[in-house]
């Protein structure tokens, strides 16, 4: 972790978090495979990854170098690693409005979708009988509150 010693503390994960010890692989600035990360930290890496790419890992920007449908290679954005206070900050701000796009793509994916799921939700409640529909505690919709 030498290589990121001029970042915030606030930005820096605890050290008992998966997370830590993926940033501490990562810190090296080269690029680490998944399979790498998961032997390291005995798990699969993306809940720690996403974790460190999202508001509360504070938007650390690490990339994904593999080609699509290949196995995934990690590296730490450089920015992170010059030791310079504002290329840090620029390498968040970047990541934060990736991250933010991404939000708003998958919330307008997912709200196109209502009205459909709840076309199909009323038309499989219509074929359910009086006993299945007592029996069945997300009818309601409560599971979704």
């Amino acid at each position: 972790m030498e290589n990121l010693i001029h970042i915030r503390s606030q930005f820096m994960p605890s050290i008992e978090r998966k997370a830590y010890r993926v940033l501490l692989i990562l810190s090296d600035g080269k690029q680490h495979t998944k399979l790498e990360l998961m032997y390291a930290i005995g798990d699969d890496p993306r809940s720690a990854l996403q974790w460190l790419q999202g508001k509360s890992g504070g938007f650390w920007r690490i990339h994904n170098d593999a080609p699509r449908s290949q196995p995934a290679v990690y590296r730490l954005d450089l920015s992170h690693l010059t030791g310079n206070l504002l290329d840090d900050a620029s390498a968040r701000r970047i990541q934060q409005a990736n991250y933010k796009g991404t939000s708003k793509i998958l919330a307008e994916k997912h709200s196109s979708r209502l009205q459909a799921a709840r076309a199909e939700h009323q038309d499989a409640l219509s074929e359910l009988s009086a006993d299945e529909a007592a029996n069945d505690s997300c009818i309601s919709g409560t599971i979704y509150e």
